[in-house]
């Protein structure tokens, strides 16, 4: 599973955060709760980022 969770969080371009990793998760078709997904990202160091703001300005 961490593997897919890697998968997601790279194609998401380092954004994503666990509850949209988890929400993929589901979409491929696997049972797991937020809070495993949630460990894991932790586990692998990974940290989703900011995503720019929907109107471009600075905020």
């Amino acid at each position: 599973m961490r593997e897919a969770i890697r998968h997601f969080f790279t194609a998401s371009g380092n954004t994503y955060g666990s509850l949209r990793i988890t929400l993929d998760l589901w979409a491929e078709g696997r049972q797991v709760s937020e809070n495993t997904v949630a460990k894991n990202v932790a586990a692998l160091s990974l940290q989703g980022g900011k995503p720019p703001p929907a109107n471009g300005c600075p905020t």
